[in-house]
């Protein structure tokens, strides 16, 4: 009946195109959503990003004791090497609305040297991002964290507790120290902090979000696919420009594919990421 009702206003004119955002792959809403329209009129070119999640619920113990001997190892492998390299280092806690100005102050002195900066993506100092912080702040919401060395801030990481479930937005380092894995040593500590703390309600699940990282796939237990989904209105504009998003979109499968099938591909693209992050 949804899908349905989403057709018949495409067809009075009332759109040229609907969009349903971040759908569940396997759910039944995709597959009317695919299946319904016509065939001129469906999508051709879902492309699923994975949505990775740790379950805590049903381990004992906070989320370090969840995880295996060996990545416990290498945690405190790393607390040892980054404490010795930096004997002053702390962790600061942002909650508070009062607090947002510094915290945005710190962590754009971190993003900006990020290689997502460089993507134009992740943190940025706007006024947008401000107001949302003040208002999860306010809500009671907020869990901001961020890592200095030596007095200056060299990673944050910034998401929200609802329901127990803590909803990561943005992660990052400075380049500089990714030999002592900045990013990797807040992530633990903040995670094992928000787990074990009774004012969170003791923090049973990780949204790690859409698109996938190395952290996300070797902390996460749960997975699933989700992707934007389309369907194009019964006339000639509409039906042209599902006709070019297909053709395009097949090339950038293909250059991915090339990506994934050619492993000295993967060091060109650390290389740019590193450039990137240079060059800002």
């Amino acid at each position: 009946m949804f899908v349905n009702s989403i057709m018949d206003s495409l067809a009075a004119g009332e759109a040229d195109v609907a969009l349903l955002e971040h759908v569940d792959i396997d759910s039944p809403l995709v597959g009317y959503a695919s299946t319904l329209p016509s065939w001129m009129c469906s999508d051709h070119l879902t492309y699923p990003e994975v949505h990775r999640i740790r379950d805590m619920s049903g381990e004992a113990g906070t989320f370090l004791a969840g995880l295996s001997s060996h990545a416990r190892y290498k945690h405190r492998q790393r607390v040892r090497q980054l404490t010795k390299a930096f004997p002053d280092n702390r962790i600061e806690r942002f909650r508070a609305a009062d607090e947002i100005a510094r915290l945005m102050r710190d962590v754009e002195s971190v993003a900006k040297r990020s290689y997502q900066r460089g993507l134009g993506v992740g943190f940025s100092e706007t006024a947008h991002i401000e107001s949302r912080l003040e208002f999860e702040a306010r809500q009671g919401w907020l869990r901001a964290f961020v890592l200095y060395l030596d007095g200056k801030p060299r990673a944050f990481w910034i998401g929200s507790i609802r329901n127990q479930t803590f909803l990561s937005d943005f992660l990052g380092f400075d380049p500089d120290y990714a030999q002592y894995s900045p990013g990797m040593y807040l992530l633990m500590n903040a995670l094992e902090e928000m787990s074990s703390d009774p004012s969170d309600g003791s923090v049973t699940s990780i949204d790690f979000g859409i698109g996938d990282a190395f952290y996300k796939e070797r902390l996460s237990n749960r997975y699933y696919q989700e992707a934007p989904v389309y369907i194009f209105a019964p006339n000639m504009k509409a039906v042209g420009v599902n006709a070019l998003r297909s053709a395009v979109g097949a090339l950038n499968r293909l250059a991915k594919y090339s990506l994934r099938t050619m492993p000295w591909l993967a060091n060109v693209k650390r290389k740019w990421r590193a450039k990137l992050a240079q060059n800002d």
